[in-house]
């Protein structure tokens, strides 16, 4: 499963955190998109955050900085779960 930068940089939210939007959420994964900069002391502009749910706390799976790739892809057991 993959998804690229550039959709979920425009992608309108399902949700907005304190921090961060909800922009995919399919049963046990997350997806966020923060709104926080290097300026707020971030380690890259609009992190991208896959997070994924083990039956008892969700569980960052990857950070990524969006504009350092153009696909964000999953490992196979959590592109199982996007599925």
């Amino acid at each position: 499963m993959k998804y690229t930068s550039k959709y979920l940089l425009r992608k309108k939210e399902i949700y907005q955190g304190q921090t961060d939007d909800l922009v995919i959420e399919k049963g046990n994964i997350r997806i966020w998109r923060s709104r926080m900069t290097k300026a707020d002391g971030m380690k890259f502009n609009k992190a991208i955050t896959i997070e994924s749910y083990n039956g008892n706390a969700w569980i960052i799976e990857k950070e990524v900085n969006p504009y350092s790739v153009n696909e964000i892809t999953f490992n196979e057991e959590v592109a199982e779960k996007l599925n």
